[in-house]
């Protein structure tokens, strides 16, 4: 189950996702699935068992490349924690896709920095679990569970846990970007 027909039941039409998985250059295998609900869409990500969804050269990740993804993810959880919203969003390809709860979807950085610029947050805590990376060559996934406590406007601190899932391509010069990243709360 490759191309069209698939990208349609990956990622429902109206977000205009297709789109953006087919410049990442997706061809997707499945043996289970996995299903997220997120800004009012289902995404049904389609996981090999030990591989998962990729290019289809049958090529694994590097280590070299799960290094790199996670120190992506390292740099970005620092950034996130220093309320530096510009140096996450480097760490995206310029047309990135965000997919938060309960709102809409974000394409592009400045529309995400214009979405970030709303009341100051304040983030006090960020305790990460369950990291995983995984991939096909030049493209792939990693999904980490969260706990953040923060404070908004002043106000008393809230916690929020969940979950998330980006969407990562090697480029052509061999960096590694963020294309969609998404994220569930409990």
């Amino acid at each position: 189950m490759v191309g069209s027909k698939l990208l349609r039941t990956f990622v429902h039409p109206a977000t205009r996702m297709e789109e953006t998985i087919r410049r990442a250059g997706f061809t997707l295998a499945a043996r289970r699935e996995t299903w997220m609900w997120t800004a009012d869409v289902y995404i049904q990500v389609r996981v090999g068992l030990g591989g998962w969804m990729g290019t289809g050269t049958g090529a694994r990740l590097a280590d070299e490349d799960v290094r790199a993804i996670e120190a992506i993810h390292e740099r970005w959880m620092a950034d996130e924690l220093a309320g530096d919203a510009t140096a996450v969003l480097r760490l995206c390809t310029e047309d990135v896709v965000w997919m938060p709860p309960g709102a809409r979807l974000l394409r592009g950085r400045q529309t995400i920095l214009n979405w970030l610029s709303g009341p100051p947050v304040q983030i006090h805590d960020l305790r990460l679990s369950n990291l995983e990376i995984a991939g096909d060559g030049r493209v792939a996934w990693k999904t980490c569970e969260f706990v953040t406590t923060y404070q908004l406007n002043g106000a008393h601190p809230t916690v929020d846990q969940g979950s998330h899932l980006w969407i990562l391509h090697k480029d052509d010069d061999g960096v590694w970007r963020v294309v969609v990243a998404t994220w569930t709360l409990r």
